[in-house]
């Protein structure tokens, strides 16, 4: 994962700041957590030590001289889940009468899907979409429909848009530390 980081020495000094992304999970702490060890452990630094932790996700943290800055953005937002958790929550804002179908389906008789924790059970509810609604391939995964035209979902529906303002905000704050 890391290893692009410590790529070229030339780019890397030209970044003015690495936004990660990653998915929240089922414990936003414990994910942060883990991001920021990795980043300690592997990442492009000298010595381990010399990693600046953000003080939280979404917080934008310089690091020392030589450095970009850094922040680690966990999505959804706020919230415990997976991308599938947005995606899902976009194709239900374009087709809402699809939620109750598919909750139906992953509550039905001995199924229990919709107890499961907010990772699983969210990219269980995407795949049960993405076999009603892709008639070309129900067995299709996200990673394919990102690619497929049109578009199943679209990452201007208002699922997406705190992401998108994250993103801005990243963009902005980083831009007047490192003009």
């Amino acid at each position: 994962m890391l290893q692009s980081l410590a790529g070229d020495p030339s780019g890397y000094a030209k970044l003015k700041g690495v936004l990660i992304v990653a998915d929240s999970a089922n414990n936003i702490k414990a994910t942060f957590n883990s991001v920021c060890k990795k980043l300690k452990d592997d990442g492009p630094f000298e010595k381990p030590n010399r990693f600046v932790r953000p003080a939280g996700p979404n917080q934008i943290t310089e690091q020392f001289a030589g450095h970009p800055c850094i922040s680690i953005m966990l999505i959804p937002l706020g919230g415990v889940g997976a991308l599938e958790t947005i995606c899902a929550k976009s194709i239900v804002q374009q087709k809402p009468w699809l939620a109750g179908c598919v909750d139906a389906y992953l509550s039905c008789g001995d199924i229990k899907a919709l107890s499961w924790r907010a990772e699983k059970r969210d990219k269980a509810r995407l795949q049960c979409m993405i076999a009603a609604l892709y008639e070309k391939d129900p067995n299709k995964g996200l990673n394919y429909l990102l690619r497929v035209s049109p578009p199943m979902f679209h990452f201007r529906s208002k699922a997406f848009t705190p992401i998108v303002k994250q993103i801005q905000r990243f963009r902005d704050e980083v831009n007047a530390l490192r003009p």
